[in-house]
């Protein structure tokens, strides 16, 4: 017999469904304006799209994860021995517990930067193929994320912009151009 209630998302299993679902992230990527905007719609597309879990879309860094946007009842901790694996350069690390299974997705790292980042708690876990899919999506997204930061965060402008505005104008006078 069949219930009336809505049922959960499948997760995609041919290439058309992946097709259909990576134009949609090359959509909310191009479009988000900032990157919260664009780790609210990623979490909403995830959670929309894919069988009942948990997700957090944020920022990886040598402190740790930081959530941007999360559908988790409370802010995700991360197990040490997905941290330190993180921290080592893997872009994928799972956990297993009786809650279910715990992976963060990372971008490829760049020189201690922060990178994007993606934690999942699968219940039920998800198939390998679309953990690859979800690899892709932070590839992608961390391009996107990384040129926002680049055009819009104030840490981003070279130190010698931010001393220059900071100056008082007679001093900035006293400069000469230098030759091109």
């Amino acid at each position: 017999s069949l219930s009336s209630a809505p049922a959960a998302p499948a997760a995609p299993s041919t290439e058309v469904e992946f097709r259909d679902l990576r134009l949609a992230v090359y959509r909310i990527c191009r479009d988000s304006q900032t990157r919260e905007e664009l780790a609210t719609e990623l979490t909403d597309f995830l959670d929309r799209e894919f069988p009942p879990t948990e997700w957090a879309v944020g920022e990886f860094s040598a402190a740790g994860f930081r959530p941007l946007a999360s559908t988790f009842r409370e802010t995700p901790a991360l197990p040490p021995r997905v941290v330190d694996d993180a921290r080592a350069g893997e872009s994928l690390a799972r956990v297993e517990s009786v809650a279910g299974t715990l992976t963060l997705i990372l971008e490829p790292p760049r020189n201690g930067s922060t990178l994007f980042a993606l934690v999942v708690k699968e219940n039920p876990r998800l198939p390998a193929r679309v953990v690859l899919f979800l690899e892709e999506i932070v590839q992608l997204a961390g391009i996107s994320y990384g040129a926002r930061e680049s055009i819009s965060s104030p840490e981003a402008a070279p130190h010698v912009e931010s001393v220059d505005h900071d100056e008082q104008a007679p001093h900035r006078s006293k400069r000469k151009a230098l030759p091109s």
